[in-house]
């Protein structure tokens, strides 16, 4: 087992039993450690390999005492079959023990976090939030609900054609000498020690220059195309949906270091800018993890807080999430929705936009822990942290 996740287990079990002490105040000290838990295990994903709409840490279900015998030892083989990676069979198991079962919500989840594993998102979602309509802690079926919607986002990626250009370097010395003196050209160490360029777009702010800086002394600028050389060629490679306005200015900055006549071009599919925000991709180099933050923060943060309320979603039936949440059976899935959008800022290193307030929503515990702010504790002293 992964030493990180050890200690993500450890906590967890450890402020369960420091709840379950406390006796009346066991259902305050679990919302009040709510925040910070998931805070933590957000911290525990970045390291994980799955796709990030199963880095939650979600465990199978184990059959209960009033099980009978066979259909426990089918279970307990079920959940053998998915210890060594076989997703599918494990999916057939628990469809065929949901047969003899067919109202008991812990196989409902079986099947569906077995179905998600081996890339059956669509079906998954739909037993996964079949299980967390079962669930009575309000807290958890949001969580489950929320699992459910990026099932759903996962299956349905929003693509886009871009076009990688490519040119023959014509004075690689004078190439280098105007991507170091244009003011919209950064230069960025990859882990290996080498470097890349990064081109970088126009700020939100309109009226603002690139690369100016806000009150708290952030940068506004982001990224819209990473520039390679390879051999004799530079490629310019777009990060986000403007490909052509990429190389306009790409051309207009490098000039005659180039030699314009041997462009080379090739289409490729990527997610768009939104998709980008609401699938955020795993196994990204650290470029494509700053170039994703910049435009979060820059993009997004405003555009949430004055349309998303009004912005219809499939999950919510088409509704907007105003609409929905007038509509009790569609209530907990605009509080999933919305628990979604704060996480992704969240995962991103920032704060997310005020939503919580439009429908009425008590905000989320304070991430203050035993005087420590637990956004900047190392995850090595989370441990140790106590709930007085």
């Amino acid at each position: 087992m992964d030493p990180d996740q050890y200690l993500g287990e450890s906590l967890l079990e450890q402020i369960e039993k420091e709840a379950e002490s406390e006796g009346e105040r066991e259902s305050d000290l679990k919302v009040a450690a709510r925040g910070p838990l998931l805070y933590w295990m957000r911290r525990l994903e970045a390291n994980m390999r799955e796709p990030v709409w199963l880095r939650t840490n979600w465990r199978l279900i184990r059959p209960d005492e009033s099980i009978e015998a066979d259909v426990a030892s089918s279970w307990r083989e079920a959940l053998r079959l998915s210890a060594h990676g076989r997703w599918r069979r494990a999916a057939e198991v628990f469809a065929g023990l949901i047969e003899r079962l067919p109202e008991n919500p812990a196989l409902w989840w079986n099947k569906g976090l077995c179905l998600a594993r081996y890339g059956r998102l669509e079906e998954a979602a739909e037993w996964v939030r079949r299980y967390a309509e079962r669930v009575e802690d309000e807290a958890a079926a949001v969580d489950i609900e929320a699992f459910a919607i990026s099932l759903i986002e996962a299956a349905n990626p929003s693509m886009i054609t871009c076009n990688r250009y490519s040119y023959r370097i014509a004075s690689r010395t004078r190439l280098v000498e105007r991507l170091a003196s244009a003011p919209s050209v950064q230069k960025m160490q990859e882990p290996d020690g080498s470097h890349r360029w990064v081109l970088v777009g126009q700020p939100l702010q309109q009226g603002q220059p690139v690369g100016s800086e806000t009150g708290d002394g952030s940068q506004l600028y982001f990224a819209i195309a990473a520039i390679r050389m390879v051999n004799d060629r530079v490629e310019i490679v777009p990060t986000v949906d403007e490909s052509e306005e990429a190389r306009r200015q790409f051309l207009a900055i490098v000039g005659d270091a180039i030699d314009v006549g041997s462009e080379r071009s090739e289409s490729f599919q990527q997610l768009t800018l939104r998709a980008r925000f609401e699938q955020p991709l795993f196994g990204a180099c650290t470029e494509e993890i700053l170039i994703q933050r910049r435009e979060i923060v820059q993009r997004y943060r405003a555009r949430y807080e004055q349309h998303w309320a009004e912005t219809r979603f499939n999950c919510l039936d088409g509704k907007t999430p105003r609409e929905a949440y007038e509509e009790a059976q569609l209530r907990r899935r605009v509080r999933a929705a919305l628990w979604l959008v704060e996480q992704r800022f969240f995962a991103m290193g920032s704060e997310p936009p005020a939503l919580r307030e439009q429908f009425g929503i008590d905000p989320e515990p304070s991430w203050e822990l035993d005087g420590h702010n637990l956004k900047e504790v190392p995850p090595s002293r989370l441990p140790y942290l106590r709930l007085d």
